[in-house]
This record gives C-alpha cells, sequence and structure tokens, in this order.
C-alpha cells in the first residue's frame, strides 16, 4: 500500500479536531475526567504519527515532515497532560506515592499532587494511615513543594522507598512530618535541600524519634527553622552542627519540647539576621550544657521563653545584644539547675513585658539587675516567682512608671529577707496579687510609698510572709480593691496592723484574709464596710492570740459563705454577732470551733432556714455555758456531725426545736459535752443517718431506754 499526497490531506484534516478535543479535555475540571478518552486520542495520535513517518520515508516532502511535527507536538502535549503525580490510598493504611498516566482523579482514594502549599495537612492526610510508600515511578517527580506532606499522620510507623523521592528541586518542606508522633525511624539522609527556603515544623511533634541524621542537609538557602524540631521529646541526640544558618530569620520553638536532648551543639549558628528566638530552647530539661556565646542576637525582637524549663547549669549571655527585644517574659522560667545568671549587660530599654522572666530559677542565690532599664515595661507579674534560694535582691533602681501588674512579683522568694519598694511608681498598677506571698523570710518589707489607688485585686498580697513582725500599709488606698481574699493569711509573726484607712466599699471576698495571723491581739475593722462581701470563709481562723474582736458593724447581708469563719480564735472571750445576717447562708461548718475562751454568744438573730450543713458548727467551745438557739431551724440540715463536740461547760440545751429527720449523719453531736444536765432534744434519726458516739462523755451515755432509743431511728410515719 502506498500513501500519496491526497491520503495525507485526509488525515490532517482530522487533526484540528483532535487538537480541539484535547484542549477541551484539559480545559475540564481533573476531578471529572477519566482518562480512557485521552488515552485512546492518544492511541490515534501514535497511529497517526506511524502512518505519517512511513509516508514520509516513502514520498520526504516538506509537506509530511510539517504533518510530524504538529502530529508529535499534540502527542507530547497530551502525554504531559496525562503524565502526573498523585496519592493512592491502596490499602486501608497505606498511601502510595506514584508519577505516570493518572487514573480517574475524583475517584475516592486517589489524589494529585499539585505544586502548591497546603495551608494545613495535604487531603490525603487521613485518619488511620500507618505507611506510606514511594513507588519507584516517583523517581522521574521532582516536587517543588513537599508543605504538609505527612502532617497529621499520627499513627504512621513506616515510610519505605524515600529513595525514590527527588527533592533537588524542592523549596518548602515546612510542616512535612509534623505531627507524626508514632514514627520510631525516619531516614532523611538522601534529602537534597539544596534549594529548600522553609523548614518550619518540618519535625514537629515526632515524639518518638530517637535518632535523626541530618549530617547531608543543605540548609544554605533556609530562611525559615521556626518549630523545626518541636515536640521531638525522645530525640536523645541531634547533630546540627553542619548546620547553615545565615539565612534564617526565624528559629522561634526551634527545639522546643527536645526534653530528651543532654546536648547539642549550635556553637556555629549563624544568628545575624534571626529576629525571634521566642521558645527556643524551651522544654529542653534534660539539657546539662548549652553554648549560645557566639549568638549574633543584634537583630532579635524577641526572646520570650526563649531558655523556659532548660536544665542547662549554666548560660553565658555575656556576648548578647538585647538592644532591640521587646519581649522577654518567661525567658528562664523554670531554669531551676542555673545558680549563676548574668544579666549585667542586658540593654532593655525596649522590652514591654517582663513577666515570668526569672520564675523558677529556684538555685539563683543572686542577680544583678542594677543596669536593668524598665521604663516601657508594662508587665512584671511572677517575675521572680518561685526564686527559692535568692538571699539578696536590689529592685531599687527600677522605674516602673508604666507597669499594670505585680501580681505574684516576688511569689515565694523564700529566702530574701528584706525588700525594699520606696521608689516602686505603681501609679498604673491594677493587679498586686500574690505580690509577696510564700516570702517566708522576709522581716521587712518597704511598702508604705507604693500607689495602690487603681488596684482592684490584693488576693494573697502578703499570705505567707510568716516572719514580718510589722507591716505598714496605713496608706494603701484601697478604694477599687474588690478581692482582699488571703491577704494577710498566715501572718503569723505580726503583731499589729493597722487598717484604720482601709474603704472596702468594693470587695466582695474576704475569705482567710487574716487565717493563720496566730500573733495577732487586736484588729480594729470599725472602719470597714462589708455590705459588698459575700465570702468569709477562714477570715479570722487560727488567729489564736486575738482577745478583742469588733465585728458588730459588719454588714453581711450579700454574705453567702461564712464557713470557719472564727474557728480557732482560742483567746476571744466575747464576740457581737447581733447585727448578723445568716439568711443566704447554707453552711455554718466549723464557724466557731475551737472558740475555747468565749464564755458567752448571742446568736439568736441567726437565720438558718437555707443552711444544710451544721458540722461542728460550735466544736471545741470549751467555756460555752449556754446557748440560745430557739430560733435556729433546721429543717433541711443534711450534717449536725460534732455540733456540739467538746463543748464541756454547757449545762443546759434547748434544742426542742430542732428538726433532724433530715440529717445523714449525727456522730459526735454532743460527745464531751460532760457537764449537760438538761437537754430538751426531740431526737429523729432516720434509717440512713451516722450516729455513732452521739452522746459519748456525757451523762446520757447509755441511759436510754432501749424501747425509746429504737423509736428513735423509725421514719415517722413508720
Amino acid at each position: 500500500m502506498s500513501l500519496g499526497k491526497t491520503s495525507l490531506t485526509s488525515i490532517k484534516s482530522v487533526l484540528p479536531s483532535i487538537k480541539s478535543n484535547i484542549h477541551t479535555l484539559s480545559q475540564s475540571p481533573r476531578v471529572l475526567l477519566d482518562t480512557y478518552p485521552l488515552l485512546l486520542i492518544k492511541f490515534i495520535l501514535d497511529i497517526l504519527l506511524q502512518l505519517a513517518k512511513r509516508a514520509n520515508d516513502l514520498h520526504g516532502t516538506k509537506y509530511t515532515t510539517s504533518f510530524i511535527t504538529k502530529v508529535n507536538s499534540l502527542r507530547n502535549k497530551l502525554v504531559q497532560f496525562l503524565t502526573k503525580a498523585y496519592v493512592l490510598h491502596n490499602e486501608e493504611d497505606t498511601l502510595i506515592f506514584c508519577y505516570g498516566t493518572r487514573p480517574l482523579l475524583g475517584k475516592k482514594g486517589i489524589w494529585e499532587i499539585p505544586e502548591c502549599n497546603w495551608s494545613k495537612s495535604a487531603p490525603w492526610c487521613v485518619n488511620g494511615i500507618k505507611k506510606v510508600i514511594f513507588d519507584p515511578s516517583f523517581k522521574d517527580f521532582q516536587p517543588h513543594s513537599m508543605g504538609s506532606w505527612f502532617s497529621g499522620l499520627k499513627m504512621l510507623t513506616t515510610i519505605e522507598g524515600l529513595e525514590n523521592l527527588d527533592t533537588s528541586e524542592a523549596s518548602y518542606m515546612f510542616c512535612l512530618f509534623h505531627g507524626c508522633s508514632s514514627l520510631t525511624t525516619l531516614d532523611v539522609s538522601s534529602f537534597d535541600t539544596s534549594k529548600v527556603t522553609s523548614m518550619s515544623d518540618m519535625f514537629s511533634g515526632c515524639s518518638s524519634l530517637t535518632t535523626l541524621d541530618l549530617s547531608n542537609f543543605d540548609t544554605s538557602k533556609v530562611g525559615e527553622m521556626s518549630n523545626m524540631f518541636s515536640g521531638c521529646s525522645s530525640l536523645k541526640t541531634l547533630d546540627v552542627s553542619n548546620f547553615d544558618t545565615s539565612k534564617v530569620t526565624s528559629m522561634r520553638n526551634m527545639f522546643s519540647g527536645c526534653s530528651s536532648l543532654r546536648t547539642f551543639d549550635v556553637s556555629n549558628f549563624d544568628t545575624s539576621k534571626v529576629t525571634s528566638m521566642s521558645d527556643m530552647f524551651s522544654g529542653c530539661c534534660s539539657l546539662t550544657t548549652l553554648d549560645v556565646s557566639s549568638f549574633d542576637t543584634s537583630k532579635v525582637t524577641s526572646m520570650e521563653s526563649m531558655f523556659s524549663g532548660c536544665s542547662s547549669k549554666t548560660l553565658d549571655l555575656s556576648n548578647f545584644d538585647t538592644s532591640k527585644v521587646i519581649y522577654m517574659e518567661r525567658m528562664f522560667s523554670g531554669c531551676s539547675s542555673l545558680k549563676t545568671l548574668d544579666v549585667s549587660s542586658f540593654d532593655t530599654s525596649k522590652v514591654t513585658s517582663m513577666r515570668n522572666m526569672f520564675s523558677g530559677c529556684s538555685s539563683l542565690k543572686t542577680l544583678d539587675l542594677s543596669n536593668f532599664d524598665i521604663s516601657q515595661v508594662t508587665r512584671m507579674n511572677d517575675m521572680f516567682s518561685g526564686c527559692f534560694s535568692l538571699i539578696n535582691l536590689d529592685v531599687s533602681c527600677f522605674y516602673t512608671s508604666k507597669v499594670t501588674s505585680t501580681s505574684g512579683m516576688f511569689k515565694k522568694c523564700s529566702s530574701l529577707t528584706t525588700l525594699d519598694l520606696s521608689y516602686f511608681d505603681t501609679s498604673k498598677v491594677t493587679n498586686m496579687e500574690s505580690m509577696f506571698s510564700g516570702c517566708s523570710s522576709l522581716t521587712t518589707v518597704e511598702v508604705s510609698n507604693l500607689d495602690t489607688s487603681k488596684v482592684t485585686y490584693m488576693k494573697n498580697m502578703f499570705s505567707g510572709c510568716s516572719s514580718l513582725t510589722t507591716l505598714d500599709v496605713s496608706k494603701f488606698d484601697t478604694s477599687k480593691v474588690t478581692n482582699m481574699e488571703s491577704m494577710f493569711s498566715s501572718c503569723s509573726s505580726l503583731t499589729t496592723l493597722d487598717l484604720s484607712n482601709f474603704d472596702t466599699s468594693e470587695v466582695g471576698s474576704m475569705s482567710e484574709m487574716f487565717s493563720g495571723c496566730s500573733s495577732l491581739t487586736a484588729l480594729d475593722l470599725s472602719n470597714f464596710s462589708t455590705s459588698s462581701v459575700q465570702y468569709m470563709n477562714h477570715m479570722f481562723s487560727g488567729c489564736t492570740a486575738l482577745r478583742t474582736l469588733d465585728v458588730s458593724k459588719f454588714d453581711t447581708s450579700e454574705l453567702w459563705q461564712m464557713r470557719y469563719m472564727f474557728s480557732g480564735c482560742s483567746s476571744l472571750t466575747t464576740l457581737d454577732l447581733s447585727n448578723f445576717s445568716t439568711s443566704q447562708i447554707f453552711n455554718f461548718d466549723s464557724l466557731f470551733s475551737g472558740c475555747s475562751s468565749l464564755t458567752t454568744l448571742d446568736v439568736s438573730n441567726f437565720t438558718t432556714s437555707q443552711a444544710t450543713n451544721m458540722e461542728s458548727m460550735f466544736s471545741g467551745c470549751s467555756s460555752l455555758t449556754s446557748l440560745d438557739l430557739s430560733n435556729f431551724g433546721t429543717s433541711d440540715i443534711l450534717n449536725f456531725d460534732s455540733m456540739f463536740f467538746g463543748c464541756s461547760s454547757l449545762t443546759t440545751l434547748d434544742l426542742s426545736n430542732f428538726t433532724t429527720s433530715q440529717a445523714t449523719n449525727m456522730e459526735n453531736m454532743f460527745s464531751g459535752c460532760s457537764a449537760l444536765r438538761e437537754l430538751e432534744f426531740n431526737l429523729q434519726i432516720s434509717n440512713r443517718a451516722k450516729f455513732n458516739n452521739i452522746f459519748s462523755g456525757t451523762r446520757y451515755e447509755g441511759r436510754i431506754a432501749f424501747e425509746q432509743f429504737l423509736n428513735t431511728l423509725r421514719q415517722p410515719g413508720e
């Protein structure tokens, strides 16, 4: 058979139609395409090409050469369109990366690998994937972006065929293995990273990896390394000594959470372009040494939590340039092994936050902050919290005019003996909660000049300052304070306290305010406004030396809780509660427990209709001879346990109005009332109630007629 010009003309006439079909198909959404029509067109083009080549061999004209060129062009475009990199979810728990003639895309379990970067995880990163395979065909594909390829595959344990992955053209590897928490081994030694610009989060969350060989990594073009190894908590060794970091701008969280790393060498790091080092070594709690002496920090603006939780015993920061740093909060927080720290050269002129900066540096004995410029600082809360070993701390140079919070600033600095805050400008401070809490060795603290006009929280402010014998808070402006809970609790050495100028009109909680102030003999609260107070639990609990206490003007109309309020006030002889309103109180637990010197107590005005608990209410009131409880409503009381326990001087007690049918616990209710001669009590005990030792140590013990006692065990109506 011979092919003439006429035949070639006929063949050529179909090319526009084929070209049009290819164009139409190429514009269609790929998720709708089946490959079969395209393969058919390719097959036709192959036949046409063979026919044209044969005609060319026979006739050898320019006409056939031009035709062959056009057919080849169409065929190549079609082949290029058909050949794609794709991911196949072949089995229940396996992903296969392939390159070649793509199957029907859009079919469940098949995804094309695009050149774009995934904002989160790739669509094939589905739950349950345990294995990834790179097919040999993948060798011919050179991805430009590998961002988030395996992100979030927390059950992935095996990656096979990594030698078939050509990374020579890859620019992005961010989040590549992010969250692959089940991977125990990973061989990336063959990776060509010469063109990679981003490695942020590359291995973050690979919490089961114990080793990682990065010796062949070329990082010369990498600009982003934030979170690169974050959360690699099982890595015991990591060699990054060959890293070229000359273009890196962010090292934020780079090694954070690498809690098993004992040592690694970053001495060759070029950090001249780095702007953020926040959390860089945070949580590296197994590190024994860390050499950052060569770090260039001239462009760094954030050092927040940089060494937080590091166990390194020494840190040489003498070359640190901190002139541009804005954030230093938690910078050394939890560095419990540091015994010395030289920050005397720090330029802090631009720093705005020093919150928790040294908190938990429990081994530091001294700290020289004489050159600190804190003129821009607004937050100093918990700055030295937990610095147990600090013996001396000079903050007299601090210019604090912009500070808004000092809460917990010196909390648990239990070795400090003196603190001079006479130069502190606290005019903008709103929170002083726990400021000196736990400073158990403080004998003097100069706070008389503190401006507290804007302070709203004083909770736990001096709590646990057990060595303070005097404290001048007479000039405190407390007009805006809403919480004084535990403000002076456990100030066990204080003998006097002048609160005559305190404005408590806005205070809502006074719970434990003076709890444990065992050396206070007198307390003048006559000016206290308590109309807004809802909580007075333990307010005077443990004030064992208090002989007088005037609470007669207390407005308790909003009070909800007062359990243990006077518990342990063993020196009080009188207590005027005639103005107390208790209509909202549901728990009277241990209210007067241990008030062993009270000889009289008038609670006749008490309203107890809402109450459910009177446990130990008068327990240990061993000097009381009488009690008028005729107005007590007890219909909802569930717990009478030890209510009058140890009231050894009571001779008479009229409880004829008491209803005990709802009670579940009446154990030891009158136990130890050894002087009790008259008891009017319509005892009703439900069959679910506990009543062991109810009359133990009284004249009634064992003297109730057996039948009468049995009757008391029967429910009403039985």
